[in-house]
């Protein structure tokens, strides 16, 4: 049964973890170790001499993963040392795959040996660096700096959630210490609250939205969750050399208590209820901080009349410059042309449907009204404009993301992007994602 876990190993555990295993067993942490009935209980010395408790059972391992008292909790380097010190108990040889790994290239005589240097996060210099990409997605790194050298984190956290019970995370105490691994013999000691924000959005995006520079690649979405993760890392000696202007735009977001009131646009034909006029207020921070938006209130409340009034206040103060969209459903374009006629007629507006369409030139218009249909049937028309505007309105019809519609309306451009829905009240608030 021990043969046999032995030779599993190297299919369980990464490299990086049998050789310090090891390394930990050739240099006598693994204090204790009993095998009773196919059950491993140890205990075991740590990098900073803690004690740790491991349990592995070995009748259902791997299936049922080691556990340690350790903040790895499962598959961590302590086990792969307790395995390793019954190898050597039991006189079993060598059997175990460290000589394939000297063949690759590891030097395994020394992994971590000694703990050299701790570096506690608190007195360590921060920085932030986020550079837009285009198409509105940005390549992000969080890290430290030592002799004068940047040094990303973001890579650190990943091998982190390797070796972690993901399951046991928002359990775990934020002042619980876990140590970073950056440098032969140097570690940066961090309180997990700190960096349990770069965890969550790691573990919602997959590491695969790590890139080989060890930048995180991410949308304007995702830069409030971000914003989180600076302000629980945040110390005196932080520095961003990032862009200015993204970092304003995230501290604007964050920062709001009370959205501004603007005034009603002298040309809307109709009052605002109050509610209403909340929707035109956050309609309008959301343009002065150049983030997208949904406004998703529910059926009957005014969608459309806080979309035309937003849109004739953008008119009013000289902004519009090029047409905006919006794409209905083919059943509400007609409405959507009649309340513009009526609550907001200084608007020029296009119906974008029809045999004669392209005969239309969008340039001469304030607002395109077209359909989800034709989005697909007319899609170079769409993607060659550079709307001022994108506004889908019951926008739930995007929500697959492998229909061809969906596709090419998140390829479209838009200097702005609204979504008007009410169907994840009505539903379930998930769909809103």
């Amino acid at each position: 049964m021990l043969k046999a876990a032995l030779l599993r190993m190297k299919d369980v555990f990464p490299a990086a973890l049998l050789v310090r295993g090891q390394d930990y067993q050739r240099r006598g942490h693994v204090l204790s170790i009993r095998l009773s009935d196919g059950l491993l209980k140890a205990r075991i010395k740590g990098s900073s001499s803690q004690i740790y408790d491991v349990h592995i059972d070995l009748k259902s391992w791997p299936g049922t993963p080691s556990r340690c008292s350790c903040q790895y909790r499962v598959s961590c380097e302590h086990a792969v040392a307790c395995l390793y010190a019954l190898q050597v108990r039991e006189n079993l040889g060598f059997v175990a795959p460290l000589p394939s790994l000297q063949k690759a290239g590891w030097r395994t005589e020394s992994a971590y040996p000694v703990v050299d240097e701790v570096l506690e996060a608190e007195e360590t210099q921060w920085y932030s660096d986020i550079h837009d990409e285009g198409h509105d997605f940005f390549a992000y790194q969080l890290g430290i700096i030592v002799d004068d050298t940047t040094i990303s984190i973001v890579p650190l956290v990943v091998d982190l959630i390797s070796r972690m019970d993901i399951d046991a995370l928002e359990s775990l105490s934020d002042d619980k210490l876990v140590n970073l691994p950056f440098a032969e013999g140097r570690i940066l000691q961090i309180s997990l609250g700190r960096i349990k924000p770069l965890l969550r959005l790691l573990l919602q995006y997959g590491s695969r939205a790590v890139n080989n520079d060890g930048q995180l690649e991410i949308n304007r979405y995702q830069l409030a969750l971000i914003q989180e993760a600076e302000q629980a890392i945040a110390s005196t000696a932080a520095r961003w050399l990032g862009t200015r202007r993204l970092q304003t735009q995230l501290q604007q977001l964050t920062t709001i208590a009370t959205l501004p009131v603007v005034p009603v646009p002298v040309g809307l034909k109709t009052e605002l209820r109050d509610y209403q006029q909340q929707g035109l207020n956050w309609l309008q921070c959301l343009r002065t901080i150049q983030f997208g938006g949904v406004l998703a209130d529910d059926m009957g409340l005014g969608k459309t009349i806080q979309t035309l009034a937003h849109l004739q206040y953008e008119k009013e103060q000289g902004r519009i410059q090029k047409a905006s969209l919006i794409v209905a459903p083919t059943s509400l374009v007609g409405n959507w042309f009649d309340e513009a006629m009526r609550f907001t007629p200084d608007l020029k507006a296009l119906v974008f449907h029809g045999s004669e369409r392209h005969q239309d030139n969008f340039d001469e218009y304030d607002l395109v009204i077209s359909t989800y249909g034709l989005i697909q049937r007319d899609k170079q028309r769409f993607l060659d404009y550079s709307f001022y505007y994108l506004i889908l309105d019951e926008a739930q019809s995007i929500k697959n993301a492998r229909t061809k519609t969906t596709q090419i309306i998140q390829q479209m451009n838009g200097k702005h992007r609204l979504c008007l829905t009410g169907t994840p009240l009505e539903n379930n608030l998930g769909e809103l994602w």
